[in-house]
């Protein structure tokens, strides 16, 4: 880097001494490739976003209809062709996650197996105006999972999951009985203890079972 001097002698009294400075090659290409990287990393921090904040678990009885949410919203600087994809992921952490439903090129595409793809289908007819979510029409066993959604529009990309746990018929009906059978334990522990209360009232000073009767005064203290 060197350094010029512009205007320093002793008749150039109206401006200060200025030094000009002129960066070397290398200098100026370090310089815009950070200006370029925190550039670019706050355009991807303000870009695409999924914007659903509901619960991430949900516990659904089997036959039933479920909703996964994933809304989500994008920037200008998402410039690249919008891509959606759910998928199942796998709890084994060495084996890939299943891929169920995807949306690219303005196309739907689905990629599960039959039995977890029934009743499997994106909520909104179009899921590039910033719903991406998912609905199952009837819950079985095979739904029972982790699933993640993910939007992806490059440069942005954001994801989120969701538990589901399916209650089949017969668990389901025994964990209804269980809840049963402890609020009506709670019940009949609740009426023993009045029982009790109004079996033996609080003492006083007066001894019934030892009082003597006096017909002109009745009861003797």
């Amino acid at each position: 880097m060197t350094v010029q001097k512009h205007c320093c002698n002793t008749r150039c009294m109206k401006w200060p001494c200025v030094r000009l400075t002129s960066l070397s090659p290398s200098s100026s290409f370090m310089i815009l490739t950070a200006l370029a990287m925190l550039f670019l990393k706050a355009d991807v921090t303000a870009a695409m976003k999924v914007t659903s904040s509901g619960p991430q678990t949900l516990q659904m009885a089997q036959g039933e209809p479920v909703t996964l949410d994933c809304t989500y919203t994008s920037s200008q600087a998402d410039i690249g062709e919008l891509d959606i994809e759910w998928s199942v992921v796998s709890p084994d952490t060495t084996k890939k996650d299943q891929m169920i439903i995807s949306y690219t090129g303005g196309r739907r595409y689905t990629h599960g197996d039959r039995d977890l793809m029934k009743g499997v289908d994106f909520t909104a007819t179009d899921p590039s105006q910033g719903d991406a979510s998912l609905s199952i029409a009837s819950l079985t066993a095979t739904h029972d999972g982790t699933y993640q959604c993910k939007v992806k529009k490059a440069p942005g990309v954001d994801s989120r999951k969701i538990s589901l746990i399916v209650m089949v018929l017969q668990n389901y009906t025994m964990h209804l009985f269980k809840h049963r059978i402890s609020s009506f334990r709670s019940g009949v522990a609740y009426s023993q203890v009045g029982q009790t209360q109004n079996e033996h009232p609080p003492s006083t000073n007066t001894s019934y079972s030892t009082a003597k009767y006096d017909s002109r005064f009745g009861y003797a203290v």
